[in-house]
């Protein structure tokens, strides 16, 4: 019975109280009617904002390097396979030899030639210049003897005289043949050193082709493929490092600019890898035609330190087309827009509720960047339409089981006590 009546008499504070305050919202002039009634407040928070282009992309090598046959030599064998690892100097594919070492024996021969050649030249040479020396000794004139007759002396001297100037003659013309003989052969012997040093150059420079037709990579990579139909590029060559490829459609490639952040998913592998855009293709994949819709090529970079991929994994790549990272954010549903101005109702240091205009940045489906107007931690009203004027507000009594259970520890005599103040306050 005692526990029925105090029951009776907090039901009838309720009363009292909820009959009390609808007569100040109904009676005209009532301060109860400039409240503005706020059912949730917030807290201004940082946050972080990024917008981003999904696209599905595939894993491919990041260079391709071709390597040619000669097709005017036969090949002999391949000495690596599809798939292989190489490095710069690793021996690829080896022509055959054969037709070098024919035209080797032919220089060869020809080289000997020449050189017995020039031994014959430099022999008849060093014979000549003997001729011309034994010449010089063996000059010798034969001197009349006088008899004392005066005239008859004259006579012979004349003779004398004639027959030495003839022998003069003819031994400086033989000399003179014998000089341009040599000179001739000198220089027929420096023709011949010429062809030798030409032929010996040839022999040089196909013993040295020889010893390259074995062909070695200039490339560090992997080994795609092989033709072994002797089609050039007869061996490809692909680089370890990786990149991603994707396609961007017409409305997106305006977009994506290269260096934007990159992040890189798949089921196939932890975690994510982190890059950026390394290219982005002004023309479309393929020939522009009008039944269908144009794709532009785009490429990734990024580091696979950590995580072992391989070439033709299918990726999800996350372009960052924009970002605003630990900023004040807040819902679109809190913002009270105006024209093209933006407000919040704040709640000032006054304890009053006011209106402040906004500055607003990145916008990611209902959440906004506050630029400017409204500080972290500063409390806001959630739903600006309860708001009608700046100045006083009423927020409802949110319930608390601990408060609640002190209300049941009271006496009635300090229920009652509490109520009233309330009411009094009002």
């Amino acid at each position: 019975m005692k526990v029925y009546r105090r029951r009776l008499v907090v039901v009838g504070i309720i009363v009292l109280v909820l009959a009390f305050n609808l007569v100040l919202l109904v009676k005209n002039g009532s301060k109860a009617e400039r409240l503005n009634y706020i059912s949730n407040w917030k807290e201004l928070t940082a946050g972080d904002l990024v917008k981003t282009l999904q696209k599905e992309g595939v894993v491919a090598p990041s260079e391709r390097y071709p390597v040619f046959v000669d097709p005017n030599l036969p090949v002999k064998e391949f000495l690596v396979k599809k798939g292989d690892k190489v490095e710069k100097g690793t021996p690829l594919f080896e022509y055959e030899t054969f037709d070098l070492d024919a035209q080797i024996a032919l220089l060869d021969a020809e080289i000997t030639r020449l050189k017995s050649e020039k031994a014959s030249i430099k022999s008849f040479v060093s014979d000549l210049k003997k001729t011309k020396s034994s010449l010089a000794r063996d000059r010798s004139y034969v001197r009349p003897v006088f008899g004392g007759d005066a005239d008859s002396d004259a006579v012979s001297e004349t003779i004398a005289n004639a027959e030495v100037a003839r022998q003069s003659r003819e031994q400086a013309a033989e000399t003179r043949s014998i000089e341009q003989s040599i000179a001739e052969k000198e220089l027929d012997l420096k023709k011949v050193d010429l062809e030798i040093e030409m032929y010996e150059e040839q022999r040089d420079a196909v013993e040295n082709g020889r010893s390259g037709l074995t062909v070695l990579s200039a490339y560090d990579g992997i080994v795609e493929d092989i033709s072994f139909e002797l089609n050039n590029p007869v061996i490809t060559i692909v680089s370890e490092n990786l990149f991603v490829e994707g396609r961007l459609s017409e409305s997106e490639v305006a977009d994506v600019e290269e260096g934007m952040r990159v992040d890189v998913h798949s089921h196939l592998f932890k975690g994510k890898l982190i890059g950026e855009v390394a290219t982005v293709d002004e023309l479309p994949a393929e020939q522009p035609a009008l039944e269908r819709a144009s794709l532009y090529p785009f490429t990734a970079v990024f580091d696979a330190a950590d995580v072992h991929l391989y070439a033709g994994y299918h990726v999800q790549t996350d372009i960052v087309l924009d970002e605003a990272l630990d900023v004040p954010v807040v819902r679109s549903e809190s913002v009270l827009v105006k024209g093209e101005n933006s407000y919040l109702w704040v709640l000032n240091r006054e304890g009053m509720v006011e209106k402040r205009k906004m500055n607003m940045g990145l916008q990611l489906g209902n959440r906004e960047e506050v630029k400017s107007g409204v500080a972290l931690g500063e409390i806001y009203a959630k739903h600006p339409k309860e708001v009608d004027r700046a100045g006083k507000f009423i927020t409802p009594f949110k319930s608390d089981k601990h408060l609640l259970a002190q209300w049941e520890k009271d006496s009635f005599r300090k229920k009652l006590k509490n109520v009233l103040v309330g009411i009094l306050q009002r």
